[in-house]
């Protein structure tokens, strides 16, 4: 207010003119205050009052903007993408290679959240394709309304022991143990074939579609044996070519890379040579180890 005053003195104004100058002031301060917000409040009272033309957008251009925004998004099945359209969707390098090689190994994804884990995907880019994955978001519940009618029971007889070779039976015979279907006998016969051949009846665990299974697990276990000083195929560290080894379950992408890397230079001589080369656990070596040969 000091300021006021003295800009009255000097400029010798009345109390009337001096108010209209602060109160001039005032107002700019709010215009400027309101910056670009005061247009947009103006706006509907401008186009109601014919000042301005209110601007439409056509519903052809609106749909064009939406197929825009999908940035070039579409449909796709993780179990039957190729590279290309994996790298179209915005997968990263990498994640391609893990998805790829997990379907190399007789695997496949069946529920959405599978392609979370497997391909080493980010959560945003996971968010992004969810509704363009075509794969069902959890399995079907059985509806309880619906109860299955009872039947009639049956004289208890006991199931006929079976004594099946886990690595020459077929998948007709791998059917008759109870929870195996013809689908599970495939997965199982597919592992087989990556594997090499089974060295230990506990290694069906790993089949894919066994997971977690603990029963049905349980009767194969039970119903089948492996011979005595059973030799499975095995890979050759120091000769067999990258994609050879790259298929076998026990080896991973970056460590066939490191393999390949070191035998260039130098010979891999035993199963403690190679655990030095891979820094991995005595655990994955002691499964490899029936594996390998390093002729």
């Amino acid at each position: 207010m000091r300021f006021f005053r003295q800009f009255q003195k000097k400029y010798n104004l009345s109390d009337r003119e001096l108010w209209s100058v602060i109160l001039l002031h005032l107002f700019i301060i709010i215009i400027l205050g309101l910056g670009n917000t005061l247009p947009q409040l103006l706006k509907p009272t401008a186009i109601k009052l014919g000042i301005i033309e209110e601007i439409t957008i056509s519903p052809q251009l609106l749909a064009l903007q939406k197929e825009w925004e999908k940035d070039s998004l579409f449909t796709f099945n993780p179990n039957k993408a190729n590279a290309l359209q994996l790298h179209q969707l915005g997968f990263k390098k990498k994640s391609i290679q893990h998805l790829l090689n997990f379907r190399k190994k007789g695997y496949h994804f069946r529920l959405k959240k599978d392609l979370l884990k497997i391909a080493e995907i980010d959560s945003l880019h996971f968010q992004k394709i969810y509704t363009y994955i075509d794969l069902p978001e959890s399995f079907p519940k059985r509806n309880p309304k619906f109860k299955a009618k009872p039947k009639m029971a049956k004289a208890y007889s006991p199931p006929k022991k079976l004594n099946i070779n886990l690595n020459t039976a077929d998948k007709l015979i791998l059917s008759k143990i109870y929870g195996i279907g013809p689908k599970r006998a495939e997965q199982i016969l597919k592992y087989r074939k990556l594997l090499g051949g089974y060295v230990e009846k506990e290694q069906l665990a790993e089949v894919y579609a066994l997971e977690g299974e603990t029963e049905v697990l349980k009767n194969c276990y039970q119903a089948c044996f492996i011979t005595p000083h059973f030799q499975p195929e095995t890979i050759s560290i120091n000769q067999d070519d990258f994609k050879k080894l790259v298929r076998h379950p026990y080896l991973e992408y970056e460590e066939v890379k490191v393999i390949c890397n070191y035998r260039r230079e130098f010979p891999i001589e035993n199963s403690s040579h190679l655990k030095k080369i891979l820094s991995c656990s005595d655990r994955k070596i002691q499964k490899l180890a029936p594996y390998l040969n390093f002729d």
